[in-house]
């Protein structure tokens, strides 16, 4: 009778156990937010605060004819310039390569750039007048060269709300270059709107 008494103790304590594990399990996915998802610095050379995601997303366009595992890549980050309340959007590419080191390099850039949302182009304007730190997004990458384009906070809710991005480039007459996603435009695009509203679920990290 004891024993039966201790295994049904026993029992239940494993069944508390579980339902505790759970729990933690079930309040862990309400809300984990990713560490510094979106980080934050003051520019001294604009005098502006510069808002930025904490890593760049990639795109990418394999040549498997000219080598295995080599591919030319496209890495984004979106950039929000406030100067004492006055906005301005931009997107920063950075176009590299580990098919050919020095295929972008000096101004060695594409003539035109489009990003597809759900196949609808949207071409990508070139800011002028205007520099900002090269190093706002770190590439695990050498070489390449970096393009900051001019972007509006529409657009950049519309890329949000994309179900397909793609990159479309041109390096001259009639040599076309498409990139896929390789990782994480799309969440990325979703992290910054969500900053853009006010999220209030977004961890930011200021960075001195």
């Amino acid at each position: 009778m004891l024993k039966l008494w201790n295994e049904k103790i026993w029992s239940k304590g494993k069944m508390i156990l579980l339902f505790l594990a759970g729990m933690v399990i079930v309040t862990g996915c309400v809300h984990v937010p990713q560490k510094e998802s979106v980080i934050q610095h003051f520019d001294k050379s604009n005098s502006a605060t510069l808002t930025t995601l904490a890593t760049p997303f990639s795109f990418y366009r394999a040549e498997p004819l000219l080598a295995a595992n080599s591919r030319d890549y496209v890495y984004v980050g979106p950039v929000e310039v406030n100067r004492t309340g006055q906005r301005e959007y931009f997107l920063w590419l950075h176009y590299c390569s580990t098919i050919d080191r020095n295929r972008f390099a000096g101004d060695h850039t594409p003539s035109r750039a489009f990003l597809f949302i759900d196949d609808k182009p949207m071409e990508l304007v070139q800011a002028q007048k205007i520099k900002l730190d090269e190093s706002l997004y770190t590439v695990p990458v050498t070489g390449g060269i970096t393009v900051l384009y001019r972007v509006t906070r529409d657009q950049l809710h519309k890329l949000a709300r994309a179900d397909q991005i793609r990159l479309v480039t041109e390096m001259g007459p009639r040599n076309t270059e498409e990139y896929t996603v390789w990782k994480g435009a799309e969440e990325g695009f979703q992290l910054f709107a969500s900053y853009l509203l006010d999220d209030a679920n977004i961890v930011f990290a200021a960075v001195q």
